[in-house]
């Protein structure tokens, strides 16, 4: 049976480290899967005999996107454009390869037991996790043809048009509220009210827990569990943290370490629910590397930190302050 293409995007930057490992660590689980890079670095060297590369070659939508957007381009070698970009990046590939893609973001990690086959089997034309009245997370996304990827991107370019300051996540929110009929929410969390927000309806999930019977995380758990990005707060990484605007009580929700998955799971009336992905935006590489990830998961599970309890990454504050130094040189 055929199996969705798994696609890392990154754009306008060299590969970092971390999403090395990460795809080095899916293509060992998942031997049986095609694995792509979608990039535009001009100077890409193979990382993998198995990666395959594709070469992303901005067009006019790409162009359109850009010009309509008023994000600082400085920050994060223009990060808010690279991650709209990214649906224009997977419409073309999905244009030259006519297959089904689940977009893997570069700090996600995927259990070994991820549910590949069911996204094909199932009807789903496009699903990604809501996390938000606003916030949609690509931090998986399925999309199954290039008539939704296109659906997608038109919604994208019309989105930017009517507001500069638009970010893919309130794109991908837009689009499950324009398109309910054709968007599967990805469950992210237990399937009972009080785990979330009396604004969220667990009714919206239920079509993911009845096709995947499992949960993908938006960001909630792996923020909670590996801690917050330490480039946002100069090094510092906040443990136990709740992400303020989510439907999720993450502070109520109960974990364990599954040995024989090697990944978490979540306890909800007496059962286990399997995680079947992590949205370690810590960035942390012994997170990302197949030889030390499980460890680091338990070791998380098990510690005792409190909340905002802090993880200090001292090469995340040197690299910070050395490019602030070459900013202030060249100008």
């Amino acid at each position: 049976m055929m199996l969705p293409t798994i696609v890392f995007v990154h754009l306008n930057s060299p590969v970092p480290l971390y999403l090395k490992f990460n795809m080095i660590s899916t293509i060992k689980k998942f031997p049986n899967a095609k694995v792509v890079l979608i990039s535009n670095d001009k100077n890409f060297k193979k990382i993998h005999r198995k990666l395959l590369h594709f070469e992303y070659t901005p067009g006019a939508m790409s162009l359109s996107i850009e010009h309509s957007l008023s994000h600082p381009k400085d920050f994060r070698n223009n990060f808010w454009f690279s991650a709209i970009q990214r649906f224009d990046a997977l419409r073309l590939y999905i244009e030259n390869s006519n297959e089904p893609i689940l977009h893997i973001e570069s700090d996600v990690i995927m259990s070994k037991d991820f549910p590949l086959r069911e996204f094909i089997t199932s009807e789903i034309k496009i699903a990604y996790p809501v996390v938000a009245d606003n916030r949609g997370v690509a931090s998986s996304v399925f999309i199954r043809d290039l008539k939704t990827a296109e659906k997608l991107i038109r919604f994208t370019t019309e989105s930017c048009l009517s507001n500069s300051f638009t970010t893919d996540m309130e794109i991908l929110a837009g689009f499950f509220q324009k398109y309910k009929d054709e968007v599967i929410s990805l469950a992210f969390g237990p399937d009972s009210a009080d785990a979330y927000d009396e604004k969220f309806l667990v009714k919206t999930v239920l079509p993911s827990f009845q096709i995947f019977r499992g949960v993908f995380d938006g960001n909630d758990i792996g923020v909670f569990f590996f801690g917050t990005d330490p480039r946002n707060a100069r090094g510092v990484s906040y443990m136990r943290t709740t992400i303020q605007g989510n439907y999720a009580r993450i502070n109520n929700w109960k974990f364990n370490f599954d040995d024989s998955r090697k990944f978490l799971n979540l306890e909800s009336r007496s059962t286990n629910i399997p995680v079947y992905s992590v949205h370690a935006t810590s960035k942390q590489l012994s997170l990302f590397h197949h030889l030390t990830q499980n460890w680091i998961f338990r070791r998380h599970i098990h510690k005792k930190y409190d909340k905002g309890d802090k993880k200090f990454f001292l090469h995340v504050t040197m690299r910070m302050a050395m490019r602030k130094v070459l900013k202030l040189w060249k100008s």
